[in-house]
């Protein structure tokens, strides 16, 4: 999770945390004492005689952390209002409740966009049924530290992620979906996060701050020197390929503007650069010229939206807006693997403290269009950073592990994850997470 404490500017964003940057926060200061209260009653609740022993076992060899169905909750918990996606205004609704003044006969705290229809809040699940021991499934088991940044290759078999679990700073790590072994891609003292896959699964692109501040970089999966792609003074983060594998968009905290920019490169002429709009952790799409990204409804705020623009021959179109929140900050969205589907994450009421972490986050799914939204977690933990594989299987960053640290996990999201069917070669892997009837 990324509070950002760059002059002028107050960014929320799901990254890594490292000692010895202010930027990050990556969980290894240590759990609040009602969150380590939340996870020890969670973990509690597990051993109860009610369990059915067993539940949770599946044929591969890498050993499970079973999550029940359990209500154990903060007492400060909400409920995500895609009602009305004008933070100012719920803002102004609870100071008029808190004053003890009603809100006026007639009136309406629902924006005019009301982009996922007209949802009485309180009919919102409260929990999510794909959030159980049957459809979830532990993928890293680092002994310290912590995990997190999780990308999926094109095949869907090879996760790549960043982690502590060695030292205080961060490398870049492989790992076979179904597997035990991992390869440490990186070996730097800096900080190596946020991998990306090539579309042809040869290269990963990645943002280091081995020169002194956050640059692009590059390197085959097999290993060997990355290569620097960018070198100016500004912050450059989350790179992210082209379907053609011949571009790079990645988002920078520009100087002048005291924003961050979303820039285009092409691989073969990385110093020229096309400024394509203000956003942050911008994703491109695997089937079109489109691009996914965050950026702040009210400037300077945490109050977070999803967009996406259209590039014509290069140049951007006007972005539009795929879902906002009232009383959550909508982030880090990720396309499905046709280009038909996002998912993202919510934190409820992100607050103003740029050290602060969040007290609830969930992952959820929609439609391109904005329809069909589902949330795939319950709401007990701090569930951040999806990615999606090629064959719907959802992978995220929890802290629901015993011990409280950041792991990587993955759901299945059903009927959401049949849309995009395991092609032949991968199936035995990746669709082994999930257990047959």
């Amino acid at each position: 999770m990324k509070w950002s404490n760059m002059p002028g500017v107050a960014v929320f964003a799901v990254t890594l945390t490292t000692a010895g940057c202010s930027q990050f926060y990556n969980g290894g200061l240590g759990l609040r004492h009602e969150e380590r209260q939340m996870v020890t009653a969670y973990h509690q609740a597990q051993q109860q005689p009610n369990q059915q022993p067993g539940q949770a076992q599946q044929a591969e060899a890498v050993p499970l952390d079973p999550v029940e169905p359990v209500q154990v909750r903060t007492p400060d918990q909400q409920q995500v209002d895609f009602q009305s996606p004008d933070p100012l205004a719920a803002d102004a609704s609870a100071q008029a409740q808190a004053a003890g003044h009603a809100a006026a006969p007639g009136s309406s705290m629902v924006g005019p966009l009301a982009l996922y229809g007209q949802v009485e809040p309180r009919l919102v699940p409260r929990s999510s049924p794909l959030d159980g021991p049957e459809n979830l499934r532990r993928i890293t088991f680092a002994p310290e530290g912590a995990d997190f940044d999780p990308a999926l290759d094109p095949t869907g078999k090879l996760l790549a992620f960043a982690s502590t679990r060695h030292r205080l700073t961060s490398d870049i790590y492989l790992k076979r979906v179904g597997g035990t072994t991992i390869t440490q891609l990186t070996n730097d003292s800096a900080n190596d996060v946020m991998p990306a896959f090539s579309p042809d699964g040869s290269r990963i692109a990645f943002a280091s701050d081995r020169a002194g501040n956050w640059d692009i970089y590059l390197m085959d999966i097999r290993g060997g020197q990355p290569i620097q792609l960018t070198s100016d003074p500004s912050q450059d983060l989350h790179p992210s390929f082209s379907p053609d594998g011949r571009r790079l968009v990645y988002c920078s905290y520009g100087g002048a503007s005291g924003q961050w920019e979303m820039v285009v490169i092409n691989l073969d002429e990385p110093g020229s650069k096309r400024f394509i709009g203000h956003g942050l952790f911008p994703t491109w799409s695997p089937v079109e010229d489109k691009i996914l990204f965050q950026r702040a409804r009210q400037r300077g705020t945490r109050w977070f939206s999803i967009w996406t623009v259209e590039l014509v021959n290069g140049e951007a179109m006007p972005p539009t807006e795929i879902a906002a929140s009232s009383n959550a900050a909508v982030i880090t969205p990720e396309w499905g693997p046709n280009g038909q589907q996002i998912v993202f994450c919510t934190v409820i009421n992100p607050g103003t403290d740029e050290q602060e972490r969040p007290r609830q986050a969930d992952v959820w799914v929609v439609n391109a269009d904005g329809s069909g939204r589902a949330c795939l977690t319950g709401g007990r933990f701090v569930n951040l950073q999806p990615t999606w594989a090629k064959d719907g299987t959802v992978y995220f960053v929890s802290n629901r592990s015993p011990q409280g640290q950041e792991s990587i996990w993955a759901v299945r999201p059903d009927p959401v994850g049949q849309l995009a069917q395991p092609s032949p070669e991968t199936v035995g892997e990746p669709a082994a997470m999930v257990p047959t009837p």
